[in-house]
């Protein structure tokens, strides 16, 4: 769904699990006149929620609830927000290293699109197969 369906999916399970169904209460938790919940509610008023809601969309943004599990928005933000700061030479070049050092000590086995997936295949090949700490007993 997009952020104008969780919006009006949200605002019904709210009013209805929270509230009640009491407009009333709602829209003085919220801070607004009774009447625009209840305009919100008989979808009377949402047309410029639409439309914000294409920009909303456009950003990839989520519209996510305190009693959702929220890991659905999570993925997208990880994934946007590293995409974002690999970009950066400083994040970046911090970032190869402590992925070097993970895939060295094999605390993790990582796999990369394209050409890196090459490069890190040679250098998990490249590993002794013993731990040092195999090697000592």
């Amino acid at each position: 769904m997009g952020f104008y369906e969780d919006f009006l999916e949200g605002l019904d399970r709210t009013l209805e699990e929270v509230y009640n169904g009491n407009k009333s209460e709602m829209a003085k938790a919220c801070g607004v006149d009774s009447q625009r919940i209840y305009q919100y509610y008989t979808r009377e008023r949402v047309s410029y929620i639409e439309k914000l809601a294409q920009v909303i969309d456009g950003m990839g943004a989520k519209l996510v609830f305190p009693d959702q599990d929220d890991l659905r928005g999570k993925d997208d933000f990880v994934r946007h927000a590293l995409t974002n700061l690999l970009q950066t030479p400083e994040f970046n070049q911090v970032f190869m290293e402590m992925v070097d050092n993970m895939v060295q000590t094999k605390v993790a086995q990582l796999y990369y699109e394209h050409d890196d997936r090459k490069r890190l295949r040679a250098k998990v090949n490249a590993l002794p197969e013993e731990s040092p700490e195999e090697e000592n007993e």
